[in-house]
């Protein structure tokens, strides 16, 4: 009964860090130390290697075309990541959460994003030491960052500064060599 009741604690956690209407427990929660930044703390890399081998059993051809976290520290580490892979194979993509170092839920996505990140892109540590500087005076020192393919389809991080109520910067670099590229404003009162 304890079994059960846990495993439905667990999926139920699941759903409401993700908001996905399909989600499963998959049961083989890959772990790693935790970072400098604290308990379950860990960089983008470090998620991402453990939610790779979950996305090969998903499909063995799933590749890297996006990843996430909502929460991110100012040493570049989180303790949620959502990475999001495609398999040409299934037509579909699928999305592996990383909580504290561990896999808490995956599920497919009706999502069509294939371009591939390429494995040499820089961590999140190195990321928000570039972009941090770059958002001047701050509001809160939480902050957003993505690494996506979508602008021309080359990988860009875009990290996200709270400057002021309802007033956001994304600072966008290449992902691939940490070069800035711009800052978008984003809110009301510019």
């Amino acid at each position: 009964m304890k079994k059960y009741f846990l495993l439905g604690l667990i999926i139920f956690s699941g759903f409401l860090l993700t908001g996905c209407k399909k989600q499963t427990e998959t049961g083989g929660g890959s772990s790693t130390s935790s970072g400098s930044g604290g308990k379950g703390q860990i960089t983008a890399k470090e998620a991402y290697k453990i939610s790779l081998p979950e996305a090969k059993k998903f499909s063995s051809d799933s590749y890297l075309v996006g990843l996430n976290t909502t929460s991110i520290q100012e040493n570049g580490q989180s303790r949620t990541w959502y990475a999001l892979f495609y398999s040409a194979a299934k037509a579909t993509n699928y999305k592996v959460n990383v909580v504290e170092g561990k896999i808490t839920g995956t599920s497919d996505t009706n999502k069509k994003k294939q371009n591939q990140i390429p494995e040499n892109w820089i961590d999140s540590d190195q990321v928000a030491k570039i972009a941090i500087p770059k958002c001047g005076e701050m509001t809160e020192k939480d902050f957003f960052i993505d690494l996506d393919t979508n602008r021309d389809k080359a990988p860009i991080w875009s990290f996200n500064c709270k400057v002021g109520e309802n007033k956001t910067l994304y600072i966008d670099l290449n992902a691939l060599t940490g070069e800035y590229l711009q800052t978008r404003k984003a809110g009301i009162g510019w």
